[in-house]
């Protein structure tokens, strides 16, 4: 993966990625592991991907 300079959003469906890359299904994380070279202002996990309207204001990406 790799990310251009600036603000990213990025949302990895768990479930669909480890089918695809693994062949398995997933069941739960246990750990999340960030490089020291990145720099993450936030990290959430969430049931299903959300609108961006659906969101409360501190967590939209496009602010009004």
């Amino acid at each position: 993966m790799v990310l251009g300079a600036g603000w990213q959003y990025i949302s990895a469906d768990l479930a669909d990625l480890t089918a695809k890359a693994f062949g398995v299904a997933y069941f739960s994380t246990i750990q999340v592991r960030v490089n020291s070279s990145c720099r993450l202002f936030r990290l959430y996990f969430a049931g299903r991907e959300y609108a961006d309207i659906e969101l409360p204001p501190f967590l939209r990406l496009l602010q009004e």
